[in-house]
């Protein structure tokens, strides 16, 4: 993958993971960066609460763009859900 800057130069690679995150380091390593962002999903109860969890990995769940943006991942989710692709 390439490496991949945004956020005003604050985020890089695949997952757009912001240099504040000092837990990861090589945030441009897209294996690293999936580990990481698993890991923090699982810390933040996602498979007890995934709308919590991914809206708490992205920023302030208090925010209506960081609830927005839940809800059309786990939107995503369902739809892939629905294929039926992964028995």
């Amino acid at each position: 993958f390439p490496v991949t800057i945004g956020g005003n130069g604050r985020a890089k690679g695949a997952f757009q993971i912001l240099s504040m995150h000092k837990d990861i380091q090589n945030r441009g390593n897209f294996t690293q960066a999936v580990i990481w962002t698993r890991d923090r999903l699982l810390r933040h109860k996602y498979k007890t609460n995934p709308r919590y969890a991914i809206m708490r990995h992205n920023g302030n769940p208090e925010l209506r763009q960081v609830q927005n943006y839940a809800q059309r991942v786990l939107n995503r989710e369902q739809k892939i859900k629905q294929l039926n692709i992964f028995k």
